[in-house]
């Protein structure tokens, strides 16, 4: 049995703030969607919050050395994003919220309070890790989710 190797992602995957079994099945949701998208799915996940106008919230997230976590987004921020739809669409929004029982409003709520967690964890050093780090990383979030 191969043991999992530390990761700089360990911390987001034993948060105690996010022991909600709804955050942790959202949070999962979006590992796999951001581990499937092309390249580096963090980078097009911050350009495309950027190119929807929060530029100040991701220069906020990669900022090192802050141990706070960052507030909440704005609801309509996740639909935004969903409209630019690099990374996330309306679709798999619609499709995130149906698996999980809630509507897709809750689930953009919802995922407006993890995603800054998630950008903080995933860059703690203020850089973007490379697609293997990250994929490391998020295999941990899809862990935590499945317990």
């Amino acid at each position: 049995m191969a043991t999992s190797r530390p990761s700089v992602f360990d911390a987001l995957s034993t948060d105690s703030r996010i022991d909600d079994p709804l955050d942790q099945r959202l949070l999962a949701d979006f590992a796999e969607r951001l581990g499937t998208a092309p390249a580096n799915g963090l980078t097009a996940l911050l350009d495309d919050f950027r190119l929807a106008g929060y530029d100040t919230d991701v220069r906020a997230w990669l900022a090192p050395g802050q141990s706070s976590a960052p507030p909440p987004l704005p609801v309509d921020a996740i639909e935004r994003v969903a409209t630019i739809g690099h990374v996330f669409d309306h679709d798999w929004l619609a499709q995130c919220a149906t698996r999980n029982g809630i509507d897709k409003d809750t689930a953009a709520r919802r995922l407006a309070g993890l995603l800054p967690k998630v950008v903080k964890a995933l860059t703690p050093r203020g850089e973007v890790p490379s697609a293997r780090a990250l994929s490391i990383g998020l295999d941990g979030l899809r862990r935590k989710a499945a317990r």
